[in-house]
């Protein structure tokens, strides 16, 4: 864990299950098995693009999205993030890897329910009935889902694809990323845990 003033760091990896083994790859067959094994694209190529990622300790942009199954709130607001930490999930109903890691974001808010960590949920290239009846099936709402209809907030964190993950420090910075996602629990936690030491609000 390192840190550079109020800017939280984390360097986080993931890597794929199955498959040959990664040491014996070359960097990119490694990236490459990354990305077609654990993520999914709403367009046919769009894995083959090159890929880019916001980079680790810059500002996270901020947003305000209505929320997907509609209430008293019109619009959640996301920018002011000073004392808490929050985790973006850029999820779909068609994407089969987001149901491997929906359960494991729903085990991590429940751990960490009453501490400043804040979850959102945010479909990605999808419908609002779709996402709602995927969320219905699959356990129901556990935290805040929103809905970015026209795609803006997912294109402002560089979202062509998914399962992704965005952790946002209390300083309003991207404090680590995950693509695919497959140690989430273990990644995660470790960076929320870090922080919230550093903060000393840990049990």
């Amino acid at each position: 864990m390192q840190s550079a003033g109020m800017g939280w760091w984390w360097g986080g990896r993931n890597r794929p299950i199955g498959g040959p083994p990664l040491t014996k790859l070359p960097i990119a067959a490694m990236a490459l098995v990354a990305i077609v094994a654990t993520s999914c694209s709403s367009r046919v190529g769009e894995q083959s693009r090159q890929v880019r990622f916001p980079q680790v300790r810059a500002a996270a942009p901020p947003f305000a999205l209505p929320p997907l199954v509609p209430g008293p709130s019109r619009l959640v607001t996301f920018g002011d993030t000073r004392g808490r930490l929050t985790v973006l999930e850029f999820w779909a109903s068609w994407c089969d890897p987001c149901l491997t890691l929906h359960p494991a974001v729903v085990r991590m808010a429940e751990h960490y329910r009453g501490q400043p960590v804040d979850f959102y949920g945010i479909p990605y290239s999808d419908t609002r009935n779709n996402a709602r009846l995927w969320l219905r099936e699959h356990g129901g709402i556990h935290y805040q889902e929103l809905f970015d209809g026209d795609g803006t907030i997912a294109r402002s964190y560089l979202v062509h694809a998914v399962p992704q993950m965005f952790l946002v420090g209390p300083d309003g910075r991207l404090v680590s990323h995950c693509f695919g996602c497959a140690s989430v629990e273990m990644d995660f936690v470790a960076a929320i845990d870090s922080v919230l030491a550093i903060m000393g609000r840990t049990d």
